[in-house]
């Protein structure tokens, strides 16, 4: 059924939620055994999410990846052989600092994540204002600690790492603009594509992103091309460094005027990625 692998070493990278998920955030139905059986031909794939660990596994668990997986935008690398993180960006301190006094200024509450060597260790946050946020917590209570703080300045650590606000547009862009001006920072506002009105605003070190990820493949296996697959403005720096783009049907206007050809969410990706493949 598949070719001999073209010389050229071609990285197929797609993002999560929105693109190879389905509108359940769950893999489509046969697309685990076709990946799979891609993979144990040749085919070099992975995944880049603002996902988690503890997350991205569960919806890939039946997915037998090779190649390390790009979670929470860029900021963590995740060696599927050792079951471990082989790369970390934690946040730097002071800019940290800065982005909290901003939260506090605005009335703003989030969730800061704490890193291990194989794990997120904790998630910290002061009270929570956002009915969306309490809702994050609820539901993911049986996958992260959760630990309430005064102050979450007072628990920042070498292995902080990541904040997530969730809340409305109006609120969230304030925060957003602020933090545009602090270069050690890098704040990606994108809207939710489960919950309509709902906006997701994520900071991390300017030195993680999607982009990053791919180049820290690209150099690692030695790969000559990266054939990408995005749905969100997340997904910027990710089309910024491949090769060939691909946008869903649905994808955000700025990526879909980024890229080289459309495909459907889900099965779609899977297809186009059997027919390059193939060719």
């Amino acid at each position: 059924m598949f070719p001999i692998v073209s010389p050229e070493k071609t990285l197929f990278i797609t993002d999560l939620d929105g693109t190879l998920l389905g509108p359940d955030g769950a893999l489509p139905p046969g697309c685990a055994e076709r990946l799979n059986a891609l993979i144990a031909h040749g085919a070099n794939i992975t995944v880049a999410t603002a996902r988690a660990i503890v997350s991205a596994t569960k919806v890939l668990r039946d997915v037998a990846f090779a190649l390390p997986l790009v979670l929470m935008n860029g900021v963590l690398i995740w060696d599927c052989k050792q079951k471990r993180f082989e790369q970390i960006e934690a946040l730097p301190r002071d800019a940290a600092v800065s982005m909290l006094e901003s939260m506090d200024e605005l009335g703003l509450s989030g969730f800061l994540y704490e890193a291990g060597e194989d794990r997120i260790r904790r998630i910290y946050h002061t009270e929570l204002n956002s009915a969306s946020m309490r809702w994050f917590k609820e539901d993911r209570s049986n996958l992260y600690t959760f630990t309430q703080v005064d102050d979450l300045r007072e628990i920042l650590s070498k292995n902080s790492i990541y904040m997530t606000l969730s809340d409305d547009y109006i609120k969230l862009k304030s925060l957003y603009d602020r933090l545009l001006a602090i270069p050690q920072l890098r704040p990606t506002f994108y809207s939710d594509i489960y919950a309509s009105g709902l906006w997701w605003l994520e900071i991390f070190s300017s030195r993680a992103s999607k982009g990053e990820g791919v180049r820290y493949l690209r150099e690692k296996f030695g790969f000559g091309r990266v054939v990408c697959f995005g749905d969100n403005l997340n997904d910027l720096p990710l089309f910024e460094a491949g090769d060939v783009k691909y946008a869903v049907a649905d994808a955000e206007p700025r990526l879909r005027l980024m890229a080289d050809g459309i495909v459907e969410s889900g099965a779609g990706v899977v297809g186009e990625i059997e027919r390059i493949f193939m060719q």
